[in-house]
């Protein structure tokens, strides 16, 4: 069975600040996150980037190390979801204290 948290199809966007933001189409797994945050991500295997809640999540797989590292030093994301082309939500998210 597929992993449902899994994202397979997104773009990262970085800017020369290295702020970096998270596109992908509406995720499922997200939409029952009924909280107000915060929300936060974890690095995993180095590639691996989790976003959400620790109940209901997003993984980006194979990021690139040069993301990864920005992602670090800034400690924070954003997390864009679209649906019918338009952004549906926009969530910003802060580097988990328990991240590797």
């Amino acid at each position: 069975m597929a992993n449902e948290a899994l994202v397979e199809d997104y773009e990262i966007f970085t800017n020369d600040r290295n702020a970096v933001a998270f596109f992908l189409l509406r995720h499922p797994a997200l939409d029952e996150n009924r909280e107000k945050g915060p929300f936060l991500f974890a690095v995993q295997d180095n590639d691996t980037v989790i976003v959400g809640t620790e109940d209901h999540h997003a993984i980006f797989p194979n990021v690139a190390r040069d993301v990864i590292s920005a992602i670090k030093e800034r400690n924070a994301i954003l997390l864009v979801e679209f649906e019918n082309q338009a952004p549906f939500r926009c969530t910003p998210c802060y580097l988990s204290p328990n991240s590797g």
